[in-house]
Protein backbone atom coordinates (compact mmCIF):
# COMPACT_ATOMS: atom_id res chain seq x y z
CA UNK A 1 0.00 0.00 0.00
CA UNK A 2 1.64 3.42 -1.17
CA UNK A 3 1.20 6.03 1.19
CA UNK A 4 0.13 9.54 -0.07
CA UNK A 5 2.27 12.56 0.24
CA UNK A 6 -0.47 13.69 2.65
CA UNK A 7 -0.08 10.73 4.91
CA UNK A 8 3.47 10.86 5.11
CA UNK A 9 3.58 14.40 6.49
CA UNK A 10 0.60 13.80 8.63
CA UNK A 11 3.16 10.84 10.29
CA UNK A 12 6.07 12.95 10.40
CA UNK A 13 4.40 15.93 12.21
CA UNK A 14 3.24 13.34 14.60
CA UNK A 15 6.68 12.06 15.11
CA UNK A 16 8.15 16.05 15.99
CA UNK A 17 5.50 16.47 18.10
CA UNK A 18 5.46 12.85 20.22
CA UNK A 19 9.00 12.30 19.87
CA UNK A 20 9.35 9.97 23.05
CA UNK A 21 6.58 7.84 21.82
CA UNK A 22 7.76 7.98 18.32
CA UNK A 23 11.08 6.66 19.48
CA UNK A 24 9.73 3.78 21.83
CA UNK A 25 7.82 2.92 19.08
CA UNK A 26 10.88 2.36 16.34
CA UNK A 27 12.89 0.74 19.04
CA UNK A 28 10.24 -1.95 19.16
CA UNK A 29 9.43 -2.25 15.76
CA UNK A 30 13.33 -2.82 15.48
CA UNK A 31 13.27 -5.25 18.29
CA UNK A 32 10.61 -7.02 16.21
CA UNK A 33 12.54 -7.25 12.69
CA UNK A 34 15.60 -8.32 15.01
CA UNK A 35 14.21 -11.16 16.03
CA UNK A 36 12.79 -11.85 13.25
CA UNK A 37 15.88 -12.51 11.60
CA UNK A 38 17.62 -14.35 14.19
CA UNK A 39 15.07 -16.36 13.92
CA UNK A 40 15.31 -17.28 10.61
CA UNK A 41 19.02 -17.91 10.50
CA UNK A 42 18.60 -19.96 13.77
CA UNK A 43 16.00 -22.21 11.88
CA UNK A 44 18.37 -22.71 8.99
CA UNK A 45 21.28 -23.25 10.97
CA UNK A 46 20.11 -25.31 13.98
CA UNK A 47 19.31 -23.94 17.23
CA UNK A 48 22.17 -26.42 18.74
CA UNK A 49 26.27 -25.74 18.60
CA UNK A 50 27.97 -26.95 16.08
CA UNK A 51 30.51 -27.50 18.22
CA UNK A 52 29.45 -28.36 21.85
CA UNK A 53 25.76 -29.24 21.44
CA UNK A 54 24.36 -26.77 23.64
CA UNK A 55 20.66 -25.86 23.16
CA UNK A 56 20.07 -23.27 25.49
CA UNK A 57 19.29 -20.18 23.25
CA UNK A 58 20.21 -17.41 25.13
CA UNK A 59 24.19 -18.87 25.09
CA UNK A 60 24.03 -19.38 20.98
CA UNK A 61 25.42 -16.85 18.84
CA UNK A 62 26.41 -16.65 14.88
CA UNK A 63 29.95 -17.95 14.64
CA UNK A 64 32.25 -17.01 11.09
CA UNK A 65 33.96 -20.02 10.41
CA UNK A 66 38.21 -18.84 10.19
CA UNK A 67 37.25 -15.96 12.90
CA UNK A 68 36.36 -13.34 10.05
CA UNK A 69 33.17 -11.84 12.06
CA UNK A 70 35.40 -8.31 13.16
CA UNK A 71 36.12 -8.07 9.26
CA UNK A 72 32.55 -9.19 8.27
CA UNK A 73 31.32 -6.21 10.52
CA UNK A 74 33.58 -3.99 9.55
CA UNK A 75 33.21 -4.42 5.33
CA UNK A 76 29.38 -3.30 6.98
CA UNK A 77 30.44 -0.56 7.99
CA UNK A 78 30.23 -1.31 12.14
CA UNK A 79 34.19 -1.18 13.03
CA UNK A 80 33.04 -1.11 16.90
CA UNK A 81 30.74 -3.67 18.22
CA UNK A 82 27.69 -3.69 16.99
CA UNK A 83 26.13 -4.60 13.75
CA UNK A 84 24.14 -7.63 14.34
CA UNK A 85 21.28 -6.22 12.87
CA UNK A 86 23.07 -5.93 9.50
CA UNK A 87 25.18 -8.89 9.86
CA UNK A 88 21.58 -10.85 9.82
CA UNK A 89 20.63 -9.31 6.88
CA UNK A 90 23.86 -10.00 4.92
CA UNK A 91 23.70 -13.67 5.51
CA UNK A 92 20.32 -14.02 4.56
CA UNK A 93 20.98 -11.98 1.39
CA UNK A 94 24.22 -14.30 0.82
CA UNK A 95 21.78 -17.23 0.96
CA UNK A 96 22.94 -18.59 3.89
CA UNK A 97 26.71 -19.11 3.40
CA UNK A 98 28.52 -22.52 4.67
CA UNK A 99 30.99 -20.52 6.27
CA UNK A 100 28.99 -19.39 9.19
CA UNK A 101 27.46 -22.21 12.03
CA UNK A 102 25.78 -21.44 15.55
CA UNK A 103 28.29 -21.50 18.64
CA UNK A 104 27.51 -21.10 21.74
CA UNK A 105 29.15 -17.87 23.50
CA UNK A 106 32.09 -20.14 25.10
CA UNK A 107 32.83 -22.17 22.01
CA UNK A 108 32.68 -18.58 19.68
CA UNK A 109 35.09 -16.86 21.95
CA UNK A 110 37.40 -19.87 22.79
CA UNK A 111 37.71 -20.66 18.81
CA UNK A 112 38.26 -16.86 18.50
CA UNK A 113 41.28 -16.78 21.15
CA UNK A 114 42.83 -20.00 20.04
CA UNK A 115 43.40 -19.71 16.27
CA UNK A 116 40.54 -20.46 14.97
CA UNK A 117 39.87 -23.79 16.79
CA UNK A 118 37.39 -23.83 19.57
CA UNK A 119 39.14 -25.75 22.29
CA UNK A 120 36.76 -28.65 22.83
CA UNK A 121 38.63 -30.09 19.18
CA UNK A 122 41.78 -29.14 20.35
CA UNK A 123 41.46 -31.07 23.30
CA UNK A 124 39.33 -33.54 21.66
CA UNK A 125 36.47 -33.18 24.71
CA UNK A 126 33.97 -32.48 21.35
CA UNK A 127 31.15 -34.84 21.58
CA UNK A 128 30.05 -34.47 18.20
CA UNK A 129 32.00 -35.76 15.23
CA UNK A 130 33.68 -33.23 13.07
CA UNK A 131 33.78 -32.86 9.32
CA UNK A 132 36.80 -31.32 7.63
CA UNK A 133 36.11 -28.32 5.41
CA UNK A 134 39.33 -26.56 3.74
CA UNK A 135 41.17 -26.14 6.91
CA UNK A 136 38.50 -25.15 9.38
CA UNK A 137 36.59 -27.76 11.62
CA UNK A 138 33.15 -27.74 10.97
CA UNK A 139 30.37 -29.33 13.42
CA UNK A 140 27.88 -31.77 12.18
CA UNK A 141 24.95 -32.56 14.06
CA UNK A 142 23.25 -35.81 14.33
CA UNK A 143 20.94 -38.02 16.49
CA UNK A 144 23.38 -40.90 16.33
CA UNK A 145 26.70 -39.47 17.10
CA UNK A 146 24.90 -37.02 19.94
CA UNK A 147 26.78 -38.85 23.68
Amino acid sequence: MKQTLEQLESKKKWRRNHPETAAELSRRSQHVYYEKLKKKIYDHYGRVCACCGETEVFFLTIGHIGSWGAKHRKALGFTRGGGSMAVYRDIIKRGYPNTIRIECDNCNVGSHLNGGICPHVKLRQAPISTAQIGFFKVRSLTADNRN
